[in-house]
């Protein structure tokens, strides 16, 4: 369409906005001064996130904040607890969800993910079904390390071996975790048998699990260098 057919097209058939006091008023009705400010400077939800939560566009939400005389975030600068270097540790390595992340900091999912593209870490689709392997391209899995790829979330069984290594038993690795021990346990035997290789040490109870192998540090070692691949953060 030209410009002196839109011209013509608008004169003729102005656009109806008759509707549009309707929605401005449903929006103050939802999303009153209280909930906003709640919402907004309390628990750091974006613009955008409030859009999509009250189905209704940016311009209409910063508008809203205008008149009750709300001061909009500079959007050039993060949430208080949000640092790239934070979020590559807990998003990209230790591969937790946006909405867990958020739900520590008490902001949206969405404001998480949005901060994730801003400092160029990589993004896997939202919710607690955390897919590791939209992280790592498939030439970067060592041939060794794919026979362990198999089934449901197993990056999270790779990682938590990782964090086995670094800590003196297995129940404090758990506990970082935020597992069960019995799961770790799992997980470990189930990387053994993909495998075909005993990866750690095993002892009496309390303590079934001590140390790795030979073949398990050598797994730990593969694993972590895989996870380095993604972007570093910055200082």
């Amino acid at each position: 369409m030209t410009l002196n057919s839109a011209r013509y097209v608008l004169t003729h058939y102005p656009r109806d906005t008759s509707s549009d006091h309707d929605v401005g008023e449903r929006l103050r009705a939802q999303l009153p001064a209280e909930t906003f400010r709640h919402l907004y400077l309390d628990h750091g939800w974006s613009i955008s996130a409030l859009a999509v939560r009250y189905q209704v566009n940016r311009r209409r939400i910063t508008t809203l904040a205008t008149a009750y005389d709300i001061p909009l975030r500079d959007p050039t600068k993060p949430p208080p607890g949000i640092s790239r270097r934070w979020l590559h540790e807990q998003y990209v390595r230790r591969g937790r969800s946006s909405e867990e992340l958020g739900a520590e900091l008490g902001l949206h999912p969405t404001t998480i993910l949005s901060w994730c593209r801003r400092f160029k870490l990589p993004v896997r689709p939202g919710g607690p079904n955390v897919n590791h392997g939209a992280l790592y391209p498939a030439e970067a899995i060592p041939p060794e390390l794919r026979p362990a790829l198999t089934g449901t979330h197993p990056w999270k069984r790779l990682i938590a071996f990782v964090h086995f290594r670094d800590h003196p038993t297995l129940r404090a690795t758990a506990a970082t975790l935020g597992i069960n021990p019995k799961t770790l346990t799992s997980y470990i035997r189930r990387l053994e048998r993909e495998l075909g290789q005993q990866l750690v040490q095993r002892s009496t109870a309390p303590a079934p699990i001590t140390t790795l192998t030979e073949q398990g540090q050598a797994l730990a070692t593969t694993i972590a260098a895989v996870l380095t691949q993604t972007p570093r953060p910055g200082p």
